[in-house]
């Protein structure tokens, strides 16, 4: 009994310093966006619009409610990539403004419209989560 307690209050601390590395992950990520970005007054906008428009609504859970709808066995399947880390995908990857790239399950956008912005080529975003596609800028 004494060890499941243990085993219980190792487990809620282990997911409270995961859960603050994250956030700390995410506002260092925010800060490098507003660096770098902003200075695109129409990537300030959208990106800003992104912001309030999931405000109260997180892109991850409305992601886990639709794969459960769905009956899906990994409900988690949702993420994004960090536009600093699809930065250096587009330069490894050497896209340029000549090139078509097709976003297979593009989320909320916001990759589709960063590489319009800073990248120039042509962009298409596939998604399938209703609510995604009823936000889309």
């Amino acid at each position: 009994m004494l060890w499941q307690a243990f085993s219980h209050i190792k487990e809620s601390i282990s997911l409270f310093i995961l859960s603050f590395a994250v956030r700390k992950r995410n506002i260092i990520e925010a800060w490098h966006v507003c660096r770098r970005y902003y200075h695109n007054r129409l990537f300030l906008k959208v990106d800003l619009l992104y912001v309030f428009a999931y405000l109260f609504r997180n892109p991850y859970n409305i992601s886990k409610r639709f794969l459960k709808n769905l009956g899906a066995e990994n409900v988690y399947a949702y993420g994004e990539t960090p536009l600093t880390t699809m930065d250096l995908i587009a330069k490894e990857a050497s896209i340029t403004k000549d090139d078509t790239v097709f976003e297979l399950g593009c989320g909320r956008g916001l990759t589709v419209f960063w590489l319009h912005c800073f990248i120039g080529c042509r962009v298409i975003g596939i998604e399938w989560v209703p609510k995604f596609l009823q936000k889309a800028i």
